[in-house]
């Protein structure tokens, strides 16, 4: 949704360092680290939603490989099917707790995470420094 009167955009998002939830200041104590560290190495303003996905599709795939003896790819598909779909295990992450449903859900039978974050964000423009921002 675009507001061309107060040039900004309304947008859903995983994850912000903002979020009361899993941000930064949250008690989501590996959130704050992420921010912390991410600030470091990044700086605040690219530490976005983009970020806290990456970490957190990092963080699934250790998991797995910290449990299993995989050899190669398909090993890896096949334990974290069988890791977080079968055998029902969660982590916990930046954008909060990571699950997912066993049989999946409609025709296709996907198989969802369960209670995705999501962050209500607005974009908006900056005149004076001539970029867009995120805020919550």
């Amino acid at each position: 949704m675009v507001d061309k009167n107060e040039c900004q955009i309304i947008a859903c998002v995983p994850w912000h360092w903002h979020s009361k939830t899993n941000g930064c200041n949250s008690e989501n104590q590996l959130g704050q680290k992420f921010c912390q560290l991410g600030t470091q190495l990044w700086g605040e303003e690219n530490l976005t939603w983009r970020s806290g996905t990456a970490f957190d599709s990092v963080l699934i795939i250790l998991r797995v490989l910290e449990q299993f003896n995989i050899s190669d790819s398909q090993s890896l598909l096949i334990y974290m099917n069988k890791y977080f779909k079968e055998d029902k295990k969660q982590v916990k992450g930046v954008t909060g707790i990571i699950q997912f449903e066993k049989n999946g859900v409609g025709v296709a039978r996907r198989r969802h995470r369960i209670n995705p974050p999501a962050e209500i964000v607005a974009v908006k423009w900056n005149a004076q420094q001539s970029k867009w921002q995120w805020t919550i």
